[in-house]
Order: C-alpha cells, then structure tokens, then sequence
C-alpha cells in the first residue's frame, strides 16, 4: 500500500459501505511548543475504534490518529475483511507500524508516562501510581503519586490523555522542584532524595474504623468542596478535616506552604506539605525526614495555586476513606457471626 495512513482509514470506510471516518483536532496552546490532538472514531462491524495522536504539527497528529485505528483493526477477529492482500496479521501490522515510523521523531511527542517512568528509574524512585479520581465538568481526571509522597493530576477528553496530563504535571515538578533545592543547596525543602527512597516520614496509610454516618458525612463535605469553584473551599475544608488526616497519619502533624518559581510565569506555583511534628527540628525549619506528604497546585493567584494543592490532598484523603476506613456497622455484624459460629461449635 503506496496511500498514507488517512487515505488508507478513508478508503477502509468506502470499501465497508460504513459510516465516514470522524475527525476532530484540537491545538493546545497552553504549553510550548504547541500541540495538535488528534482523534478519529472508525466504524467496523457495529464496533467503534477510536485512535489518537500528538504532535506539534497537525497532519502528523493526524496521520499518528489514523495508524492508532489500523493498529486496533488489525487486532479484531475479522481484520481479513479489511487487509485481504496480507496472508498474516503481522505482514498488516508491520505495514502500518513502518508508515509510522516514517514520521520524523521531531515531529511528535513523548509519550509523559514513559518520560516519568523513566526518571524516576534514574532517581532511585519507584515507578508511578496512577489512580483514576473524581472529576468536574464532564471530563476524566487521573492522579500521579510518586514515592508515597508527591501528588498530581491531569484531567482529559479521555482516562488516557488525563493520565499523560496527571504524568507530565508530575515530571515537570519533580525537575522544577529538584532543581530549585540544589540551587538553593537544601535550605529549602528537599522534595526528594535521588539515593534512597526510604527517608520519608510517610509509612503506609493508617487502617481505621469509623461509624457509618459519619464516613458518609465526612466524604459528603469533601464531595461538596471538589465540586466547588470558588477560590478558597478546598483550603477551608483542608482545615475541617485536620483530624481526619491526623488519623489517617497516625500521628501529630502540622500544614506547611511553600511558595516556588513556576517556569510558566503566567501561573503561580504553590506547594503544600503535611509535616511530622516530631521529627521537625528545633530550627523548625523543614526537613526532608520530617515530610509525609507533599501536594503542588498550579493557578492564576497563590490563593487559587494552594486551593488547587489542598484539593489534591484531600482527594487522597478521601480515597483512603473509602478504602481504608471500616465501618464499624459491619464490624459489628461481623463479630454477632462470629460469636455465633462459636456458640455453635461449642
């Protein structure tokens, strides 16, 4: 096949008397350089495929949409109604994958969660968390956690674009932050340690038990603050629920602001961590050992970039709620069967 990857998409659809390929590209504009997203949606055997592409240029986001498509077709039980000059799957696939490759490395984008991945490798970090959260306005949102320790999110169109924004939101404050505390030579806080991972004074979130009622009423409010848009209820309710996250700490702790240069200087970038009380030393200065968490926001004001970081941490708190807290109802329950199998053993 001598056509692109768009022509050889339109002309699949033709062949199939199926509905016509949809395209849609929209330009991101918030980042440099610019990118183009790309997305087609295919029709084939009552099934929709839909493929996706980044680039700086939008043809190639296109072309890069049109070869995700092929890809999938290739792998569907009747992909010999599509390719029937192919006597194996692979002879197919390897036919698209080339056509991609022909696309100049310039001209795309790498993808965020391998470039973060990969630094956390050279850093002596663990490999990503990515956890699908709750999001606002229709849209999908994804959170990054880094050593048990560094939080972000990415919202999208999709669960994988939201967890590439999530990805490059993460691996921009990593650099940013890493090298601001070598510039300043550890006076201010050191976000992480290259060397080790095991100098954090986070340890696994604490498993409690609460009354029924008040779990749901604590996740109402929280529920209630995410969903806000005003600029400060996420840092009031962050306030609220101080208890909480000390039982989820399991110890005595204090909030702690930091203020950093964002490399966008039409955005303020604020940083929030929860400090282990005991472990801060008489300087009261901040201390890696003393960190158990650490939460960044990005905004148009500090008050709109520490909303956004006390949002992100009572996200976390609120998933451990519901997948750490026992409810004490079922606890209950649970040992009257307890004690009623004994009674019958005895």
């Amino acid at each position: 096949m001598n056509l692109s990857l768009l022509s050889i998409v339109e002309e699949l659809s033709q062949k199939q008397n199926s509905r016509r390929p949809q395209h849609e590209c929209v330009e991101n504009t918030s980042r440099i350089p610019k990118l183009f997203q790309a997305k087609i949606t295919f029709t084939f055997s009552s099934e929709q495929f839909i493929g996706e592409g980044l680039s700086v240029k939008k043809k190639a986001a296109q072309h890069l949409a049109a070869g995700d498509v092929l890809l999938q077709l290739v792998e569907h039980a009747k992909w010999k109604d599509l390719f029937p000059q192919f006597e194996q799957q692979s002879d197919a696939r390897e036919m698209i994958q080339s056509k991609l490759d022909d696309f100049d490395k310039d001209t795309t984008v790498i993808n965020p969660v391998v470039s973060l991945c990969q630094f956390c490798k050279e850093s002596g970090l663990n490999d990503p968390d990515f956890h699908d959260v709750t999001a606002i306005h229709n849209t999908y949102a994804s959170q990054c956690i880094v050593a048990n320790k560094f939080t972000t999110q990415g919202e999208g169109s999709n669960k994988k674009a939201a967890k590439a924004v999530a990805a490059e939101n993460m691996l921009n404050l990593l650099k940013e932050t890493y090298s601001k505390s070598i510039q300043a030579k550890a006076t201010a806080p050191k976000l992480y340690s290259k060397s080790s991972t095991m100098d954090s004074a986070m340890d696994e979130p604490k498993e409690i038990s609460m009354r029924r009622e008040i779990k749901n009423k604590i996740c109402k409010d929280i529920s209630n603050a995410l969903n806000k848009e005003t600029k400060n209820d996420c840092i009031k309710m962050l306030e609220k629920q101080r208890d909480t996250f000390g039982k989820m700490y399991g110890r005595e702790f204090d909030w702690k602001w930091y203020s950093h240069k964002s490399k966008d200087l039409t955005k303020v970038l604020e940083s929030l961590h929860s400090i282990d009380l005991k472990k801060q030393n008489k300087q009261k200065r901040l201390v890696n050992e003393a960190v158990l968490q650490s939460f960044f926001g990005y905004g148009d004001s500090e008050e709109c970039a520490r909303n956004e970081a006390a949002r992100f941490a009572l996200i976390y708190l609120q998933n451990w709620i519901e997948q750490r807290v026992i409810v004490l109802d079922d606890l209950d329950k649970e040992n009257v069967l307890n004690a009623a199998v004994d009674n019958l053993k005895l």
